[in-house]
């Protein structure tokens, strides 16, 4: 009986990601046949299931009304389909039929609970789509000393675009924007230091910038897994007043995150995989680091299916046990 739960959880985990990365496939690369899988998927999920799809939808047009216009006119589209009416079991094998003309793999990841299928389909999309929000961990300024770490040349390039840089993104999360400190209308003398670049993954409760004079060093530390999607003052840079804007973040949801933390552990992996001059093969050790942290996602979503946590709960302690990767 538990093996039957246990899979049927599973099933409903990989149909989000399914019609995820399905919808995103529609809206942001105008996939007609994905989007016809999005909406079978969101036939095929129970009501509650659906109506969760539906926030995610309605959360990731609003995100993209402003950067891509017509990729939240077409997720809306989507959900004016989606909820057209409470589907029925012939409306599901309707739609089954049709998308199996459409695109017989598309189906077949549908039908196979197959979570990862449109990002192995589709590569070079999810690959552009994610780039743009994660680059490799940069060398940070050591806590010992207020020096300033140099600008590379690719971010000397960005500057000289102009004092404002923008990730193009749609990553969909709150934003917050960071302002100068109130010492800073006394002091000229206090520099932005960043710790990580634009659309570098920073875990929760890490100091992503510091605000740094001769005498003093103050740290700014995320609440959630964020990246830093705009720069207002380039690192190295003088504040000229208290309360200027400095930069602004975004805190990422449960499956971005997941996708950035995904895409920086295989940019750390090929980095150590990259031959030396005197590098020999050595075997792959295998730890149950990845199994354990399976194991307690799955026992941390039963207590908030039994309603035993509240939702706010649930999905901060998946960002703690997800930090343990």
């Amino acid at each position: 009986m538990f093996g039957l739960s246990k899979k049927m959880m599973d099933d409903a985990q990989a149909l989000n990601e399914y019609f995820v990365d399905a919808l995103k496939l529609y809206a942001f690369d105008n996939n007609e046949n994905a989007g016809f899988a999005a909406l079978t998927a969101a036939k095929v999920a129970a009501f509650e299931q659906r109506q969760g799809m539906v926030a995610y939808s309605q959360e990731l047009a609003a995100d993209a009304t402003n950067t891509n216009p017509s990729a939240a006119d077409a997720i809306n589209h989507l959900l004016n389909a989606i909820n057209e009416k409470d589907w029925s079991i012939l409306d599901i094998t309707h739609s089954k039929r049709a998308l199996a003309e459409l695109d017989k793999q598309m189906l077949n990841a549908l039908q196979s609970a197959d979570a990862i299928y449109f990002r192995n389909a589709y590569p070079e999309f999810f690959e552009d789509f994610y780039s743009k929000m994660v680059a490799p961990r940069s060398e940070s300024v050591s806590s010992e000393t207020t020096k300033i770490k140099p600008q590379t040349e690719p971010q000397r390039q960005k500057q000289d675009q102009g004092v404002s840089i923008e990730m193009e993104t749609q990553i969909n999360g709150k934003v917050k924007v960071i302002i100068a400190p109130q010492k800073a209308y006394f002091n000229r003398d206090i520099i932005v230091d960043y710790r990580y670049g634009l659309g570098e993954l920073i875990d929760a409760d890490t100091v992503f910038v510091r605000f740094v004079d001769h005498a003093d060093c103050i740290s700014i530390k995320t609440s959630k897994p964020s990246v830093i999607s705009k720069v207002f003052l380039d690192n190295g840079q003088r504040i000229s007043s208290s309360g200027q804007n400095i930069c602004k973040i975004t805190e990422l949801d449960h499956y971005d995150y997941r996708q950035l933390l995904e895409k920086r552990k295989k940019h750390e992996q090929a980095v150590k995989s990259e031959p030396g001059p005197d590098s020999r093969s050595k075997p792959t050790q295998i730890t149950s680091g990845t199994r354990n942290v399976e194991i307690r996602l799955k026992d941390l979503k039963k207590l908030y299916e039994k309603k035993l946590i509240t939702k706010t709960v649930y999905e901060k302690k998946q960002d703690e046990i997800l930090l343990d990767l």
